[in-house]
């Protein structure tokens, strides 16, 4: 077990950079070596996107388990979709279908499920 011994953070952290290296060592050996070849704003994107979007999601999501612990915070983390598709549509004007609205009643039925039957075990 190495989580408890170096926390969960470091190991998220040591996860990331690993999964990066791996990343960046497929892209050296099957693509044409073209990485310098973008403009600095492609780059600058590229880095906010992998913060923003990787990094600190996962950073927060370890942060989670260790405050709230792991079955909560798979309980929180799966309304994720929900509201990515409430975002959308408010933020981006999207229209949500059926299938969408049904599946998000669906995990939120779950989620209260799960959560009534949790608390009826206390």
């Amino acid at each position: 077990m190495l989580i408890p011994k170096i926390g969960a953070m470091r190991y998220t952290a040591f996860a990331l950079i690993t999964a990066a290296f791996a990343v960046f060592f497929h892209y050296l050996t099957t693509k044409d070596f073209q990485l310098l070849d973008f403009n600095r704003e492609v780059y600058s994107l590229a880095l906010l996107m992998a913060v923003v979007a990787t990094v600190i999601p996962t950073l927060l999501v370890s942060y989670g388990i260790r405050l709230i612990g792991a079955g909560n915070t798979a309980l929180t983390s799966s309304v994720g979709p929900v509201s990515t598709l409430t975002l959308a549509y408010f933020l981006l004007g999207e229209r949500l279908s059926w299938v969408q609205m049904l599946g998000s009643l669906f995990i939120i039925a779950g989620v209260l499920y799960l959560s009534a039957a949790k608390n009826k075990k206390r």
